[in-house]
């Protein structure tokens, strides 16, 4: 929620924390609002960067700014839900790599920057492959069938790789089913 908040730590210190504001990318409204909805009815000061301009606060950076650029944007942020990406179209190998695999690590690179405590990724089931004849399980290796589900593999990899790298913001990947609508 918005404003400062406080926290104490084992020695009872108290320490400030920075407010919980959101971003949420998302390339198409309605996975926007069923975002947006349930963090705005709890009180969360939510900022977006959704294409298709809903009428609440916005960044207005375009995804390809630079880290610098991204990270100033980012500076009191506390949470990122990233959920923009190419899905059920059909793109170049090249263009899924960049969008779906490429922005999300710049966008984390720049959260860490920034000071993010959350960063969420959606992801997709497709990592594991198109067909499972037994429920997946997180473990699972990799398998993706085409290069959708590779660019999605790739991007988790980066994150995953980035999150060593900044131990202090946590990471939730989500592996979603077709999203429609």
């Amino acid at each position: 929620q918005d404003g400062q908040h406080a926290s104490t730590d084992e020695s009872g210190s108290t320490r400030e924390e920075k407010p919980t504001r959101s971003i949420t990318t998302a390339a198409l409204i309605t996975a926007c609002l069923r975002v947006l909805l349930p963090l705005s009815v709890e009180g969360y000061n939510v900022i977006t960067l959704c294409r298709d301009g809903l009428e609440r606060p916005s960044l207005d950076l375009d995804a390809d700014a630079s880290i610098d650029a991204w990270t100033r944007g980012l500076g009191d942020i506390g949470a990122v839900i990233h959920l923009a990406g190419i899905a059920h179209q059909l793109s170049e190998p090249a263009e899924l790599d960049r969008v779906n695999a490429q922005w999300p690590q710049r966008l984390f690179e720049a959260a860490a920057r920034a000071g993010v405590r959350d960063f969420v990724f959606l992801s997709s089931v497709k990592v594991l492959g198109d067909v499972s004849i037994r429920p997946l399980q997180v473990d699972d290796p990799y398998a993706p069938g085409d290069a959708y589900g590779r660019s999605k593999v790739k991007a988790e990899q980066s994150l995953l790789e980035a999150q060593m790298r900044h131990p202090e913001i946590s990471l939730v990947i989500l592996r979603i089913p077709l999203v429609y609508g």
